[in-house]
């Protein structure tokens, strides 16, 4: 059976990178995972 996990995920700008760094707002796929509906996919 799936549990859902706690939806206190980090952000973009607070993800931290194991080898420094940070991920770039403007890099393309940061913007598709902005766009997709999280909440419903993990429903479905």
């Amino acid at each position: 059976m799936y549990k859902k996990a706690d939806r206190a995920q980090l952000s973009i700008e607070e993800f931290y990178l194991p080898f420094g760094g940070q991920l770039n707002a403007d890099n393309r796929w940061v913007k598709l995972a902005r766009l997709m509906p999280w909440d419903l996919v993990e429903d479905i």
